[in-house]
């Protein structure tokens, strides 16, 4: 039976040139990739909810500056060797 995994990334947003330097908020975008499972609306949600409470917790930003996009990785594209 394959295995069912669920990834994160984190990633700054990119700045428009000549903002690199200045004091911009930061912005994340965090990517959760699931291989070999589907998760429910609630499950999602409840996901996005302790990610951005992580965030603001550890960043000290306002919630709304993590988004959380959830991607699925079609079945035969995604591996573990065991």
């Amino acid at each position: 039976m394959p295995a069912a995994r669920i990834s994160f990334r984190k990633r700054p947003r990119n700045l428009p040139p000549g903002r690199e330097n200045k004091s911009v908020p930061d912005f994340f975008t965090y990517t959760a990739t699931v291989a070999n499972l589907s998760l429910s609306q609630q499950q999602k949600s409840q996901i996005a909810e302790a990610i951005t409470t992580a965030h603001h917790t550890q960043t000290g930003a306002p919630r709304f500056f993590a988004q959380v996009l959830f991607f699925a990785a079609n079945e035969g594209e995604h591996f573990v060797e065991e």
